[in-house]
């Protein structure tokens, strides 16, 4: 157990300064202060990691990396293309409810025309009614109605 020396623990007065004045031997100083420090492990082992990541490794992942951008460019193309379509369809769905809107609004004419057409076929019988033979209440209602008749055509004039 005697000859079991124990350990020092260093002190912070101790420690040697980080230049010693030689003299003229200052020019061991200046050259030992350019000397790297030894890589560590970790440092050994990323540089072995990098040196076995080869040339070919590098164009092998930058080849995949292009593949990835242009199938992304193609989707993104593809992309546009489909919201495009969906415009110009929702385009047609507008000028297709306006050309029904039209066709709407001819069949609302076309009736009333129909109607007062009706409406005159109908008056020009009432005109042309032979009154005598009919009964006198019969005949005081159609001389009623052409007088009417009389007066909403004077009326349009």
């Amino acid at each position: 157990m005697n000859m079991v020396k124990p350990k020092k623990k260093p002190s912070s007065h101790d420690s040697t300064p980080n230049s010693i004045n030689l003299g003229e031997y200052e020019y061991f100083h200046v050259a030992s202060s350019n000397l790297e420090r030894p890589i560590g492990r970790k440092a050994e082992k990323e540089k072995q990691k990098r040196k076995e990541m080869t040339n070919s490794d590098s164009i092998v992942v930058l080849n995949e990396m292009a593949k990835i951008r242009k199938n992304k460019l193609v989707l993104m193309q593809e992309a546009r293309d489909h919201d495009n379509k969906m415009l110009c369809l929702r385009q047609e769905k507008v000028s297709l409810r306006q050309e029904e809107l039209l066709i709407q609004k001819e069949k609302v004419l076309l009736q009333q025309v129909k109607a007062r057409l009706e409406e005159k076929i109908e008056d020009e019988r009432i005109m042309t009614l032979n009154t005598s033979a009919m009964p006198p209440m019969l005949q005081q209602y159609y001389l009623q109605r052409q007088m009417e008749i009389l007066a909403s055509r004077a009326r349009k004039n």
